[in-house]
């Protein structure tokens, strides 16, 4: 991910194969896989003690975030270019977040993409994810002063 930018513009994914279209897109993942692990994975954050409630206080309208986020992961792992948005500002905005929030968002997502994906799709997918919440954490201000530390 292009870190460090107000406005992301998503790279091109890590293993990829062009397309017909002259998209780019991970061998073996599709539109309907991503529309799965992000219902699957955000349904999982819901229930979860630690990152339910925040989620609770940031989201209203839980279908235009799983749209979002479906278009995210559509234009990182496809190359769809559906998505426009600043991830590092929304997220350095949410107060109070520490290392152990990303920590159990990553456990929870590698748990849900290990279902849906081939263990090549999901190490890619994983990567990114991976490299976002570092990104992520090292702009956050909070990290930054010490205060986001679990």
């Amino acid at each position: 991910m292009s870190a460090f930018t107000p406005h992301v513009a998503l790279p091109l994914p890590l293993t990829a194969e062009p397309t017909e279209a002259g998209a780019v897109r991970v061998t073996g993942v599709t539109p309907e896989m991503i529309r799965g692990i992000v219902n699957d994975f955000y349904m999982a954050c819901r229930c979860d003690p630690t990152l339910g409630p925040i989620f609770a206080r940031q989201i209203s309208d839980w279908d235009a975030h799983l749209e979002r986020i479906r278009n995210f992961w559509g234009a990182a792992m496809l190359g769809t270019g559906e998505y426009s948005g600043r991830p590092m500002e929304v997220h350095n905005s949410i107060p109070r977040l520490t290392a152990e929030h990303f920590s159990i968002w990553l456990r929870l997502f590698r748990r849900t993409v290990e279902r849906w994906c081939t263990p090549e799709d999901a190490t890619v997918i994983m990567t990114m994810a991976g490299r976002m919440a570092r990104n992520i954490m090292a702009t956050c201000p909070m990290m930054q002063r010490g205060e986001g530390r679990a």
